[in-house]
């Protein structure tokens, strides 16, 4: 199992080179055999809608700009998980995996201004696990609720995930009268600044405010062929695995690393469920669980050795590869 994942596990140039360009090629495929089958839907907030009206419409572009946007979160998984020791070595993993998870459905491929919000959710996450050592947490608390009310301007997700936020608050500092108001003062702060702009400009502030709060919607009509439903059927089987496994052997990782763990699967389950009754946001939606989706992948196929393991990730891998494929040709491959 080393031997075959190695080149993965402990990156070399020669593994990271054929991760990059695997990675590339699912977007170059995807642009010569342009599709709108199994394309999920991804609904923009107004700020979003704006911007992508005053945006480019060339598809090559949007590709482009969609590759380097899902390069960057890549890394980003690769900086957290180095840095706060999810993976005890060195791993190409969580890179891998979410390029394989992006770049595998064409509807992820695209860039929109929605996606702004994953980079968020990626900054907040990064904070949120700081809080475990430092001493005065009232300003990063602050800057908690700050990043999660900018994110929500691109996607209203963001002040859904704030009461798990304050769940993390109270796992890793505790959650004092002081640190709950910094949050909640920073959640509110760039609302408040928008609002007193709004009436500056002698705009209807209550038709800005009714148009925020149509964005809270929910809906459970999931309109999916059954290759999609099998390919998300064994993303969660791999993804409940590595769930189980962490639950299993809670003394595998220190004490900060079981509790940041542990957060990620909340943050796993919950996107998880708001992928079903979100329906009308998709795309986005599954962009943000494969953030925490790909963290208790790289865990689980790092620290894990056997032929169910080494089974598991090439099954996971090539049924990917085969809905990706399924998708571009619109071929009934399952």
């Amino acid at each position: 199992m080393k031997k075959n994942l190695s080149v993965l596990i402990e990156p070399r140039l020669p593994g990271i080179v054929i991760t990059f360009i695997g990675a590339a090629f699912l977007w170059i495929i995807a642009a010569f055999f342009p599709t709108n089958e199994g394309v999920w839907t991804i609904h923009n907030s107004p700020l979003s809608a704006w911007l992508n009206n005053h945006f480019t419409t060339n598809p090559l572009l949007l590709k482009l700009l969609g590759f380097l946007c899902a390069l960057i979160m890549g890394a980003l998984l690769v900086q957290i998980n180095k840095y706060y020791a999810f993976i005890k070595t060195r791993s190409l993993l969580p890179f891998f995996f979410f390029m394989l998870l992006v770049g595998s459905n064409v509807s992820t491929q695209y860039f929109n201004f929605s996606l702004v919000s994953c980079l968020f959710l990626l900054i907040t996450l990064w904070q949120l696990f700081s809080l475990y050592e430092k001493k005065q947490a009232v300003f990063t608390t602050f800057n908690l609720g700050f990043c999660s009310a900018l994110g929500s301007f691109f996607a209203i997700e963001l002040v859904l995930f704030a009461p798990l936020l304050i769940f993390g608050i109270y796992r890793f500092k505790g959650l004092t009268l002081r640190t709950f108001l910094a949050f909640l003062i920073g959640l509110l702060t760039p609302f408040v600044l928008i609002i007193g702009i709004i009436y500056l400009l002698n705009e209807n502030v209550l038709s800005y405010i009714s148009l925020f709060l149509k964005e809270f919607t929910f809906s459970l009509t999931l309109n999916l062929d059954s290759k999609t439903i099998i390919y998300l059927i064994t993303l969660g089987i791999t993804g409940i695995v590595a769930v189980l496994n962490i639950i299993n052997n809670p003394f595998n990782d220190k004490i900060k690393v079981s509790r940041m763990l542990g957060f990620i699967i909340i943050g796993f389950v919950f996107f998880g469920l708001l992928f079903l009754f979100r329906s009308n946001n998709l795309s986005l939606i599954f962009m943000m669980e494969g953030l925490f989706m790909t963290t208790l992948y790289a865990h689980y196929f790092s620290l894990n050795k056997g032929i169910f393991t080494f089974s598991l990730f090439w099954v996971q891998t090539i049924i990917s590869l085969l809905y990706f494929l399924s998708t571009i040709l619109a071929i009934p491959l399952f």
